[in-house]
């Protein structure tokens, strides 16, 4: 299975690189606005998940177990209140970034595979 993937990608690699400049451009802009996007509702759709949710953190779920682990004393900023944050209002700062960053890594990378190889200088010795 990891073969036909590698395959694939490879093919869809070398497809990429006979594109024109603009279709890269664009491509890479897709790819990072797609991977931002995807990002921050995985992000979100994990967070509610695990119990972080708009109504509070739900009972018996690992939310509320690592809130119990604070020992009833979160304090403001703590990665529990921070996830129950993310959880309550979707939009934080934190999401916003984590999700651009996650789209700047994947436009990244699509710059980097699809940028022209480097032909050897003849002339050095």
């Amino acid at each position: 299975m990891f073969k036909r993937i590698s395959q694939v990608i490879e093919k869809l690699l070398r497809y990429i690189k006979s594109m024109p400049r603009y279709k890269k451009i664009a491509l890479i802009a897709l790819i990072g606005v797609i991977g931002g996007v995807t990002a921050y509702f995985a992000i979100l759709g994990i967070v509610t998940a695990l119990g972080f949710t708009a109504a509070g953190i739900v009972a018996g779920t690992p939310a509320a177990a690592f809130m119990a682990s604070y020992g009833g004393v979160v304090t403001a900023g703590s990665l529990c209140a921070i996830l129950q944050s993310f959880g309550a209002l979707g939009v934080t700062l934190t999401g916003i970034f984590g999700a651009g960053g996650v789209g700047l890594t994947a436009a990244a990378f699509a710059a980097a595979a699809t940028a022209p190889e480097k032909k050897e200088d003849k002339h050095r010795g």
